[in-house]
């Protein structure tokens, strides 16, 4: 489990970069270093988008919307209802997700952006464009995790991180690789 350390907690609360101070500790009584107020640190980033989708993905209802995959890099799944994205990071809406959606601990989810957030918890209220855009993933207190900004982007090919959940460089790829790891 990642503890944060109270000297370091003013550095890492609210930052952008994929860490967000979230949930209580289930097992504080065990770790050796205390949390800070029962606290645990969660690794939650935007690991790769499709803004140009038309055969990556397809849902059931027959349509091609953009998307964006988000990984947990934590030990513990991590449920996303009230989180929040935001494809215009000053001032615009943003569009929460709403209902219960679990990332796995090490796992992904698929955000489905086709600007109908009412069909279920995966599909949000804003689409993605082809032409480049800002996009934030903030928590459901409005705090940073993880921005990016990305330029045109062409039918079918993703923008990725090398390595999931890692900032350290971006890629595209043919496809894609919607809800599974980028490393693969």
């Amino acid at each position: 489990m990642l503890v944060i350390l109270a000297h370091l907690a003013p550095v890492l609360l609210g930052c952008a970069g994929g860490y967000a101070v979230v949930e209580l500790c289930p097992d504080c009584e065990d770790t050796a270093v205390e949390p800070l107020d029962g606290e645990y640190l969660l690794d939650l980033s935007i690991n790769e988008v499709m803004a140009s989708n038309s055969l990556s993905w397809v849902d059931d209802d027959e349509s091609s919307p953009d998307w964006i995959e988000l990984y947990n890099g934590s030990e513990l799944e991590i449920d996303l209802d009230g989180f929040l994205l935001r494809d215009e990071l000053e001032g615009g809406e943003p569009s929460e997700i709403r209902g219960s959606l679990v990332v796995p601990a090490g796992g992904f989810v698929l955000l489905l952006a086709d600007g109908d957030g009412g069909k279920g918890a995966e599909y949000l209220d804003m689409k993605l464009s082809s032409d480049g855009e800002q996009l934030g993933l903030y928590t459901p207190d409005d705090q940073a995790l993880d921005l990016l900004e990305f330029g045109l982007q062409l039918q079918d090919m993703a923008l990725a991180r090398e390595k999931d959940g890692k900032a350290d460089s971006w890629v595209y790829q043919a496809m894609g690789t919607p809800g599974e790891s980028n490393e693969d």
